[in-house]
């Protein structure tokens, strides 16, 4: 029974206990074995032509002979993967049996679709309109129109309780955000300044900033002040010179 689905499914599990007692040449050759009955519907009965398939030699072929077993039609199959191929073959037959059914439902008309509106008017390709169409039902045209309820439903209700309407909303909308004024620099910030840094002289550097400021048309805010610390580099002190008393001589 050959099948068209060009993948099967691997059960990792199940493999690795399969093959725990064979070696990586043996495994290799097993997995080549069916991949190769998988595409061909079933391997030739004879060990050299499955030597040259697996790419090992006779030895490696024999360890895993007994995994293979013959049909009627005298080629090879592993019963397991066998079975994958029925399963795969039957649920793509229900699969198309369900889609030939809605597909006959829709033409006798049990599903309200518009049918006379072509796909190149409305600006729809045809292939979408057919996955509209596998999507549509009665329990979905009724959730819909559900929803068209609540909808209308909750939009009378804000009309009720009295929400302001489109023209207030765009009143609202035009009026200027407030804008938020900075907090003045004063004599009590400062000395919090000088506790904060006390390795920098803040009475000097106050003045150089509203130098800057005024040079470049800037606002002095607390931010600035702040950041102007943040990035000032107070010297640090020198260390005192040591001297070296006149009676030793390091020349050696």
């Amino acid at each position: 029974m050959k099948t068209n689905t060009p993948a099967f499914q691997f059960y990792p599990q199940d493999f690795l206990v399969g093959t725990a007692m064979l070696s990586a040449e043996e495994t290799g050759a097993y997995i080549r074995l069916l991949c190769y009955q998988w595409t061909n519907d079933g391997l030739p009965n004879d060990k050299v032509i499955l030597a040259r398939i697996a790419g090992c030699d006779g030895n490696a072929i024999a360890s895993i002979w007994d995994k293979f077993g013959i049909c009627q039609d005298g080629k090879l199959r592993n019963a397991r993967l066998e079975s994958i191929r029925v399963k795969q073959n039957e649920y793509r037959a229900k699969q198309k049996a369900n889609s030939e059914k809605r597909w006959k439902n829709e033409e006798n008309g049990k599903v309200g679709i518009p049918m006379d509106i072509p796909s190149h008017q409305s600006g729809i390709s045809q292939q979408a309109s057919q996955n509209d169409a596998l999507h549509s039902s009665s329990s979905y045209t009724n959730t819909l129109a559900k929803a068209i309820v609540l909808v209308s439903d909750n939009k009378s209700n804000d009309d009720a309780v009295g929400l302001p309407s489109h023209e207030e909303e765009k009143v609202e909308e035009s009026k200027p955000k407030r804008k938020r004024q900075p907090k003045t620099i004063d004599a009590e910030w400062i000395a919090d300044l000088k506790r904060h840094y006390p390795d920098i002289a803040i009475d000097s550097e106050l003045g150089k900033m509203e130098a800057w400021c005024s040079a470049n048309n800037r606002e002095m805010t607390r931010k600035f002040v702040v950041g102007w610390l943040n990035r000032h580099k107070p010297t640090a002190p020198q260390p005192p010179k040591s001297e070296v008393p006149p009676e030793y001589d390091f020349s050696w």
